[in-house]
């Protein structure tokens, strides 16, 4: 199954072109890409340069944004509140239990928790509106999934992710540094994960 190229970054921004301080996931998304002209060249490869210009853009907007303030228990009973955060790079991914595409991700985030294991300095976490009692009698007993996962957090997932899967790299500030939507038409799923995730955690010297 192949999905639509909605995100694709390709760098990493350290300065930001907004005029002004946007204060809101929301904000970034309107001004670049629910208010953006669509593409006038409709070839697949003026749909990439298209899409990698206007994440580009997106992704110098997310960086003038702050992360939520995480006060939560995953679905395990394992506290995620910011003593644990505390000078830890974050993965951050949007997912609910209906999604193909984020299933398809999931041996990629599995591989990224196994490599990083031996390591203090990395919180993997994921974030679904669906409930708890969902996750643990429909999701768990059948799939391997080692991220920490925070159920019924609609809240937070509605202004963090419009499209599934969404994932955010966020540095040990706060900033987020990196993220990406969906994934590309002409590439496999858990390669694309893996190598976006990897190759921002070499600039950050993980």
């Amino acid at each position: 199954m192949k999905y639509l190229p909605i995100g694709i970054v390709i760098a990493l921004l350290t300065q930001s072109p907004c005029l002004g301080q946007i204060d809101s996931i929301q904000s970034c998304f309107t001004k670049y890409i629910w208010k953006a002209q669509q593409p006038k060249d409709t070839s697949n490869d003026g749909i990439l340069q298209y899409y990698k210009t206007q994440d580009s853009l997106v992704l110098s907007c997310l960086t003038t944004v702050n992360r939520p303030v995480f006060n939560f228990t995953s679905v395990k009973g394992k506290p995620i509140n910011e003593p644990y955060l505390k000078g830890k790079v974050i993965i951050l991914n949007f997912w609910y239990m209906g999604c193909a595409p984020c299933h398809a991700e999931i041996p990629a985030m599995n591989r990224l928790v196994k490599e990083y294991s031996n390591q203090n300095t990395i919180a993997f976490i994921s974030m679904t509106p669906d409930g708890s009692d969902r996750i643990k009698a429909h999701f768990l007993p059948y799939e391997t999934f080692h991220f920490d996962i925070i159920a019924d957090a609609k809240e937070i997932v509605k202004d963090w992710a419009n499209i599934y899967p969404t994932t955010y790299i966020i540095d040990q500030t706060g900033r987020i540094i990196n993220y990406w939507k969906s994934i590309p038409l002409e590439q496999d799923p858990k390669e694309y994960f893996y190598e976006m995730a990897k190759s921002t955690l070499r600039q950050l010297k993980m």
